[in-house]
Protein backbone atom coordinates (compact mmCIF):
# COMPACT_ATOMS: atom_id res chain seq x y z
CA UNK A 1 0.00 0.00 0.00
CA UNK A 2 1.47 3.32 -1.04
CA UNK A 3 1.70 5.71 1.88
CA UNK A 4 0.97 9.41 1.62
CA UNK A 5 2.55 11.79 4.12
CA UNK A 6 -0.08 14.20 5.43
CA UNK A 7 1.17 17.47 6.90
CA UNK A 8 -1.18 20.31 7.92
CA UNK A 9 -1.15 23.06 5.31
CA UNK A 10 -3.44 24.91 2.94
CA UNK A 11 -7.02 23.66 3.18
CA UNK A 12 -8.73 21.91 0.29
CA UNK A 13 -12.49 21.65 0.72
CA UNK A 14 -14.50 18.57 -0.26
CA UNK A 15 -18.20 17.73 -0.35
CA UNK A 16 -20.06 14.43 -0.49
CA UNK A 17 -23.66 13.51 -1.37
CA UNK A 18 -24.49 10.37 0.58
CA UNK A 19 -27.44 9.77 2.89
CA UNK A 20 -27.18 7.22 5.70
CA UNK A 21 -28.66 7.16 9.21
CA UNK A 22 -25.93 7.18 11.84
CA UNK A 23 -26.06 5.28 15.11
CA UNK A 24 -24.44 5.08 18.49
CA UNK A 25 -22.46 2.38 20.19
CA UNK A 26 -24.01 -0.12 22.54
CA UNK A 27 -21.06 -1.10 24.64
CA UNK A 28 -20.64 -1.88 28.30
CA UNK A 29 -18.26 -3.82 30.45
CA UNK A 30 -21.25 -4.27 32.70
CA UNK A 31 -22.44 -6.81 30.15
CA UNK A 32 -19.37 -8.95 30.74
CA UNK A 33 -18.73 -8.12 34.39
CA UNK A 34 -16.26 -5.82 36.06
CA UNK A 35 -14.53 -2.66 34.99
CA UNK A 36 -15.85 0.79 34.23
CA UNK A 37 -19.32 1.09 32.77
CA UNK A 38 -20.56 2.71 29.59
CA UNK A 39 -24.35 2.89 29.72
CA UNK A 40 -26.34 0.89 27.20
CA UNK A 41 -28.11 3.54 25.17
CA UNK A 42 -30.50 3.31 22.24
CA UNK A 43 -32.70 5.95 20.61
CA UNK A 44 -35.54 5.69 23.15
CA UNK A 45 -33.24 5.97 26.17
CA UNK A 46 -31.29 8.80 24.59
CA UNK A 47 -34.45 10.76 23.82
CA UNK A 48 -35.47 10.48 27.49
CA UNK A 49 -32.06 11.70 28.60
CA UNK A 50 -31.96 14.63 26.22
CA UNK A 51 -35.42 15.71 27.38
CA UNK A 52 -34.07 16.34 30.87
CA UNK A 53 -33.25 20.01 31.53
CA UNK A 54 -29.82 19.11 32.91
CA UNK A 55 -29.07 16.28 30.53
CA UNK A 56 -25.44 17.33 30.03
CA UNK A 57 -24.75 17.37 33.75
CA UNK A 58 -25.71 13.74 34.13
CA UNK A 59 -23.04 12.48 31.78
CA UNK A 60 -19.75 13.86 32.94
CA UNK A 61 -16.30 12.39 32.80
CA UNK A 62 -15.12 9.14 34.32
CA UNK A 63 -13.07 9.63 37.43
CA UNK A 64 -9.89 9.06 35.42
CA UNK A 65 -10.83 11.38 32.56
CA UNK A 66 -9.22 14.73 31.88
CA UNK A 67 -5.90 13.40 33.16
CA UNK A 68 -2.90 13.60 30.83
CA UNK A 69 -1.06 10.35 30.19
CA UNK A 70 2.52 10.60 29.03
CA UNK A 71 4.30 8.19 26.72
CA UNK A 72 7.79 9.15 25.66
CA UNK A 73 7.59 12.82 24.69
CA UNK A 74 3.84 13.06 24.04
CA UNK A 75 1.01 14.00 26.39
CA UNK A 76 -2.51 12.68 25.87
CA UNK A 77 -5.48 14.33 27.58
CA UNK A 78 -8.77 12.42 27.68
CA UNK A 79 -12.20 14.03 28.09
CA UNK A 80 -15.54 12.25 28.37
CA UNK A 81 -18.57 14.45 27.64
CA UNK A 82 -22.02 14.57 26.12
CA UNK A 83 -25.20 12.53 26.56
CA UNK A 84 -23.60 9.22 25.55
CA UNK A 85 -20.27 9.76 27.33
CA UNK A 86 -18.08 10.15 24.26
CA UNK A 87 -14.31 10.38 24.56
CA UNK A 88 -12.24 13.06 22.92
CA UNK A 89 -8.47 13.35 23.07
CA UNK A 90 -5.87 16.10 22.92
CA UNK A 91 -2.40 14.91 21.89
CA UNK A 92 0.44 17.35 22.56
CA UNK A 93 4.12 17.34 21.66
CA UNK A 94 5.52 19.74 24.30
CA UNK A 95 8.95 19.93 22.71
CA UNK A 96 7.57 21.18 19.38
CA UNK A 97 4.70 23.07 21.03
CA UNK A 98 2.14 21.48 18.70
CA UNK A 99 -1.00 19.44 19.23
CA UNK A 100 -3.99 17.76 17.63
CA UNK A 101 -7.54 17.01 18.72
CA UNK A 102 -9.16 13.63 18.13
CA UNK A 103 -12.97 13.83 17.89
CA UNK A 104 -15.22 16.66 19.08
CA UNK A 105 -18.19 15.38 21.13
CA UNK A 106 -20.96 17.58 22.53
CA UNK A 107 -19.84 19.72 25.44
CA UNK A 108 -16.14 19.03 24.78
CA UNK A 109 -15.04 22.41 23.45
CA UNK A 110 -14.53 24.12 26.79
CA UNK A 111 -12.42 21.29 28.20
CA UNK A 112 -10.35 20.96 25.03
CA UNK A 113 -9.70 24.69 24.80
CA UNK A 114 -8.70 24.84 28.46
CA UNK A 115 -6.24 21.96 28.13
CA UNK A 116 -4.64 23.48 25.06
CA UNK A 117 -4.46 26.93 26.65
CA UNK A 118 -2.80 25.49 29.75
CA UNK A 119 -0.22 23.87 27.49
CA UNK A 120 0.23 27.02 25.42
CA UNK A 121 -0.61 25.12 22.24
CA UNK A 122 -2.83 25.98 19.28
CA UNK A 123 -4.06 22.77 17.59
CA UNK A 124 -3.10 22.27 13.97
CA UNK A 125 -5.70 19.61 13.27
CA UNK A 126 -8.91 17.93 14.34
CA UNK A 127 -8.80 14.26 13.38
CA UNK A 128 -12.20 12.55 13.24
CA UNK A 129 -12.45 8.81 13.79
CA UNK A 130 -15.91 8.97 12.18
CA UNK A 131 -18.79 11.43 11.91
CA UNK A 132 -21.66 10.22 14.07
CA UNK A 133 -23.00 13.33 15.79
CA UNK A 134 -21.77 12.31 19.23
CA UNK A 135 -18.19 12.58 17.88
CA UNK A 136 -18.57 15.77 15.82
CA UNK A 137 -21.09 18.11 17.51
CA UNK A 138 -18.35 20.53 18.61
CA UNK A 139 -16.30 20.36 15.40
CA UNK A 140 -17.66 23.61 13.95
CA UNK A 141 -17.30 25.59 17.21
CA UNK A 142 -13.75 24.35 17.61
CA UNK A 143 -12.87 25.41 14.08
CA UNK A 144 -14.39 28.82 14.76
CA UNK A 145 -12.23 29.10 17.87
CA UNK A 146 -9.15 27.91 15.97
CA UNK A 147 -9.65 29.24 12.41
CA UNK A 148 -6.31 27.83 11.20
CA UNK A 149 -7.12 24.32 12.42
CA UNK A 150 -7.69 21.76 9.66
CA UNK A 151 -10.34 19.04 9.91
CA UNK A 152 -9.43 15.57 8.65
CA UNK A 153 -11.94 12.80 7.86
CA UNK A 154 -12.34 9.78 5.61
CA UNK A 155 -14.25 10.79 2.46
CA UNK A 156 -16.91 8.12 3.01
CA UNK A 157 -17.94 9.76 6.28
CA UNK A 158 -17.88 13.43 5.30
CA UNK A 159 -21.55 13.74 4.35
CA UNK A 160 -22.59 13.93 8.00
CA UNK A 161 -20.31 16.91 8.55
CA UNK A 162 -21.81 19.04 5.78
CA UNK A 163 -25.44 18.16 6.64
CA UNK A 164 -25.33 17.05 10.27
CA UNK A 165 -28.98 17.60 11.17
CA UNK A 166 -30.13 15.32 8.34
CA UNK A 167 -28.19 12.41 9.77
CA UNK A 168 -28.79 12.42 13.52
CA UNK A 169 -31.03 9.36 13.49
CA UNK A 170 -33.63 11.01 15.68
CA UNK A 171 -34.50 14.61 16.63
CA UNK A 172 -32.01 16.36 18.89
CA UNK A 173 -32.92 19.29 21.19
CA UNK A 174 -29.92 21.26 19.93
CA UNK A 175 -28.48 22.22 16.55
CA UNK A 176 -25.20 20.92 15.18
CA UNK A 177 -23.49 23.39 12.88
CA UNK A 178 -22.29 22.10 9.49
CA UNK A 179 -18.59 22.13 8.74
CA UNK A 180 -16.54 21.07 5.73
CA UNK A 181 -13.50 18.84 5.93
CA UNK A 182 -10.17 20.41 5.08
CA UNK A 183 -8.42 17.19 4.07
CA UNK A 184 -9.28 13.54 3.47
CA UNK A 185 -7.49 10.64 5.11
CA UNK A 186 -7.38 7.14 3.61
CA UNK A 187 -5.97 3.78 4.60
CA UNK A 188 -2.19 3.79 4.58
CA UNK A 189 -1.79 7.56 4.96
CA UNK A 190 0.53 8.97 7.58
CA UNK A 191 -0.22 12.09 9.59
CA UNK A 192 2.87 13.78 11.00
CA UNK A 193 3.16 16.87 13.19
CA UNK A 194 6.27 17.34 15.30
CA UNK A 195 6.84 14.00 17.01
CA UNK A 196 3.14 13.14 16.67
CA UNK A 197 2.88 10.46 14.02
CA UNK A 198 -0.16 8.38 13.11
CA UNK A 199 -0.50 5.54 10.65
CA UNK A 200 -4.07 5.84 9.34
CA UNK A 201 -6.10 2.62 9.28
CA UNK A 202 -9.44 2.54 7.46
CA UNK A 203 -11.66 0.25 9.56
CA UNK A 204 -15.23 0.29 8.18
CA UNK A 205 -18.10 -1.55 9.78
CA UNK A 206 -19.38 0.80 12.46
CA UNK A 207 -19.54 3.50 9.82
CA UNK A 208 -18.40 3.54 6.22
CA UNK A 209 -15.40 5.76 6.86
CA UNK A 210 -14.31 4.81 10.36
CA UNK A 211 -10.62 5.45 10.98
CA UNK A 212 -8.12 4.26 13.57
CA UNK A 213 -5.09 6.45 14.30
CA UNK A 214 -2.12 4.26 15.25
CA UNK A 215 1.04 5.66 16.83
CA UNK A 216 3.50 2.81 16.33
CA UNK A 217 6.35 4.46 18.27
CA UNK A 218 4.29 4.87 21.43
CA UNK A 219 2.08 1.79 20.88
CA UNK A 220 -1.16 3.73 21.09
CA UNK A 221 -4.19 3.45 18.81
CA UNK A 222 -7.24 5.73 18.86
CA UNK A 223 -9.94 3.28 17.81
CA UNK A 224 -13.08 5.42 17.66
CA UNK A 225 -16.12 3.15 17.83
CA UNK A 226 -14.47 0.14 16.21
CA UNK A 227 -13.16 -1.62 19.33
CA UNK A 228 -13.91 -1.07 23.01
CA UNK A 229 -12.86 -2.60 26.31
CA UNK A 230 -14.88 -5.79 26.31
CA UNK A 231 -17.03 -4.95 23.29
CA UNK A 232 -17.19 -3.64 19.72
CA UNK A 233 -19.01 -0.88 17.86
CA UNK A 234 -22.56 -1.27 16.61
CA UNK A 235 -22.97 -2.56 13.08
CA UNK A 236 -26.76 -2.90 12.91
CA UNK A 237 -27.50 0.61 11.65
CA UNK A 238 -27.58 1.96 8.08
CA UNK A 239 -24.00 2.26 6.94
CA UNK A 240 -22.93 -0.43 9.39
CA UNK A 241 -21.78 -3.87 8.32
CA UNK A 242 -21.00 -6.61 10.83
CA UNK A 243 -18.79 -8.62 8.49
CA UNK A 244 -16.88 -5.48 7.54
CA UNK A 245 -16.43 -4.62 11.22
CA UNK A 246 -15.12 -8.10 12.03
CA UNK A 247 -12.78 -7.93 9.06
CA UNK A 248 -11.56 -4.50 10.14
CA UNK A 249 -10.78 -5.67 13.67
CA UNK A 250 -9.13 -8.86 12.42
CA UNK A 251 -6.98 -7.26 9.73
CA UNK A 252 -6.38 -3.73 11.05
CA UNK A 253 -6.23 -4.07 14.84
CA UNK A 254 -5.37 -7.65 15.76
CA UNK A 255 -2.00 -7.51 13.94
CA UNK A 256 -0.92 -4.74 16.33
CA UNK A 257 1.37 -5.54 19.25
CA UNK A 258 -0.36 -6.94 22.34
CA UNK A 259 0.94 -4.00 24.40
CA UNK A 260 -0.74 -1.44 22.12
CA UNK A 261 -3.04 0.77 24.17
CA UNK A 262 -6.52 1.16 22.69
CA UNK A 263 -8.06 4.57 23.41
CA UNK A 264 -11.68 4.16 22.29
CA UNK A 265 -14.57 6.48 21.49
CA UNK A 266 -16.44 5.36 24.61
CA UNK A 267 -15.43 3.77 27.89
CA UNK A 268 -12.05 3.04 29.45
CA UNK A 269 -8.84 2.30 27.63
CA UNK A 270 -7.68 -1.26 27.05
CA UNK A 271 -4.94 -3.09 25.15
CA UNK A 272 -4.87 -5.29 22.08
CA UNK A 273 -3.62 -8.18 24.20
CA UNK A 274 -6.44 -7.85 26.70
CA UNK A 275 -9.09 -7.77 23.97
CA UNK A 276 -7.49 -10.68 22.15
CA UNK A 277 -7.84 -12.76 25.31
CA UNK A 278 -11.08 -11.48 26.89
CA UNK A 279 -13.31 -9.77 24.34
CA UNK A 280 -16.47 -11.89 23.88
CA UNK A 281 -16.45 -11.08 20.15
CA UNK A 282 -12.98 -12.56 19.62
CA UNK A 283 -14.40 -15.77 18.18
CA UNK A 284 -16.32 -13.73 15.61
CA UNK A 285 -13.34 -11.78 14.32
CA UNK A 286 -10.99 -14.80 14.43
CA UNK A 287 -12.89 -16.16 11.45
CA UNK A 288 -11.62 -13.21 9.42
CA UNK A 289 -7.95 -13.51 10.36
CA UNK A 290 -5.69 -14.09 7.38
Amino acid sequence: MEQRRIVPGTASIYHAKLSVWPGLIVSSRQSWGGGDVVDLCGPAQLAQRLAQPNHWGNFRSHSNAEQPSQRMNLKIHTFTTGPVMTNSYVVIDPAANVGVIIDAPPDSQEKIVEALANAGVTPAALLLTHTHWDHTADAAPLQQHYPEMLIYVHPDDEYRLVEPMRHTGWPLPFTIQPVAASRHLRHGDRFTLGSIGFHVLHAPGHSEGSLVFHDEANRVAFSGDVLFAGSIGRADLPGGDFEALMRSIATRLMPLHDATRILPGHGPETTIGEERERNPFALDWEGYLA
